[in-house]
């Protein structure tokens, strides 16, 4: 494994940890809320959810840490093109 993807690894991991409030191993719906709500991404409630739903692959209502590295992946991407609508477009898919 190069250097490059330990680091994004452990950035991710940290990012993980520190979204999971009540260290249960899950990201919330509430607490998946609050990473797309706030800076940088803003995106509304409501489309957090649609995020949220598209990445709980086992639909138990949270995200574990792999389905987790796909929907802050994803966000990121989104947020960095400023593609917004795409991630959002149910008729796009």
């Amino acid at each position: 494994m190069r250097v490059v993807d330990v680091d994004r690894k452990t950035l991710l991991e940290e990012t993980f940890k520190r979204f999971d409030v009540d260290q249960n191993g899950f990201i919330t719906l509430e607490e998946a809320s609050s990473i797309l709500r706030d800076e940088p991404f803003r995106f509304p409630p409501d489309k957090v959810l649609r995020l949220l739903k598209r990445f709980d692959k086992d639909g138990n209502g949270k995200l574990d840490y792999r389905e987790f590295s796909g929907f802050y992946a994803e966000a990121k991407a989104r947020y960095a093109s400023r593609d917004h609508h795409d991630l959002w477009c149910h008729t796009c898919r």
